[in-house]
């Protein structure tokens, strides 16, 4: 890997663990 695709790989991991703390808190408020 390059540095460029470490930094744009870090960036996706960021954004899919956003996304998944914001799934969680939406079912948690569901319940």
């Amino acid at each position: 890997y390059t540095r460029k695709n470490s930094k744009v790989e870090l960036k996706i991991s960021k954004t899919l663990k956003n996304l998944a703390s914001k799934a969680s808190t939406k079912s948690h408020e569901r319940k």
